[in-house]
């Protein structure tokens, strides 16, 4: 099966070639700002949100929510508890 899956891989990236700079580019730009988040998150003395966070990085809000989201479904970040209307944040097996 796992044959099956590289060989069409394989075919896919021959017909439609690799992918263009403009969306490396956008990759690394995002993967900046998780990897910025994510350090925050980890340093923070405590849960912390996502208004906390963007006072903290020089990155547009809606960036941030972005990364954190995709830290609570890839990333180990976890969802502590609710302050006001916005959850707050910290590594898994930290809080």
């Amino acid at each position: 099966m796992a044959k099956y899956y590289k060989e069409a891989l394989k075919k896919l990236k021959e017909e439609h070639g690799p992918p263009s700079e403009e969306i490396r580019e956008a990759n690394r730009a995002r993967a900046k700002v998780v990897n910025a988040v994510k350090k925050l998150i980890k340093q923070a003395d405590g849960p912390v949100d996502v208004p906390t966070l963007a006072q903290e990085v020089p990155y547009d809000t809606q960036e941030i929510f972005y990364a954190v989201n995709f830290l609570l479904k890839y990333g180990g970040v976890h969802i502590v508890n609710k302050r006001g209307e916005y959850p707050q944040y910290a590594m898994k097996g930290a809080a």
